[in-house]
């Protein structure tokens, strides 16, 4: 499966690169993802919860991220596989970060770029197939929200605070909770017919 995808933050193509380089930070707006160190390779090792309804899965596994500062572009490989092993990931991640002007207030804009090739395997297999690009996008969406609130409070605590970093680093993470993907095919259905349903009114 390929998936593309992008979204804008506000924020200049460094400043994003250098958010992407915290990787435990960054790990922290993707939905049930939790990291939990690192191998002697220099890999990021970490496990994602997955609830398919009342069913959790629990994915172990391990990313190597590869950052291009001067050309703002990176490349992110990974794989999990569940307790069971009935179930498997792996990802391929190519993303590029471009300056897209500045927004009304003047604060500049970049856009993260991204392609992946996710491979399913075992239960999971058939949501390639019957909705995973639907599914990404939806996920993309959470992440990037979360990401750009996390700039946006980076920001303004720098603003506040010369001492801002120490104080941030302090600050107990969030939460870890699981990927529904229930919960994400819902808000899919909704988006995919919303438009369609403005349309129907149009036309009455």
């Amino acid at each position: 499966m390929i998936f593309e995808g992008g979204f804008e933050l506000q924020a200049t193509p460094d400043e994003v690169m250098q958010k992407f380089s915290d990787i435990e930070s960054v790990a922290r707006c993707i939905p049930g993802l939790e990291m939990t160190g690192q191998d002697a390779d220099g890999n990021y090792l970490g496990t994602m919860s997955v609830a398919f309804g009342p069913k959790m899965l629990k994915f172990g596994g391990k990313v190597n991220c590869e950052f291009d500062h001067v050309n703002h572009s990176g490349n992110i490989v990974g794989g999990g596989i569940n307790g069971s092993k009935s179930a498997s990931v792996k990802a391929r991640t190519q993303f590029s970060v471009v300056p897209v002007g500045s927004a009304s207030d003047g604060e500049p804009r970049s856009r993260v770029e991204i392609q992946s090739h996710i491979e399913l395997g075992g239960v999971i297999e058939s949501f390639a197939n019957t909705g995973g690009i639907a599914l990404g996008k939806q996920i993309m969406k959470q992440f990037a929200q979360n990401l750009a609130r996390q700039i946006e409070e980076s920001g303004q605590a720098v603003a506040e605070n010369t001492g801002t970093q120490e104080k941030i680093q302090q600050q107990a993470p969030a939460p870890v909770q699981s990927l529904n993907i229930f919960s994400l095919l819902w808000h899919t259905l909704v988006a995919m017919f919303r438009p369609s349903q403005v349309d129907s009114q149009k036309t009455k």
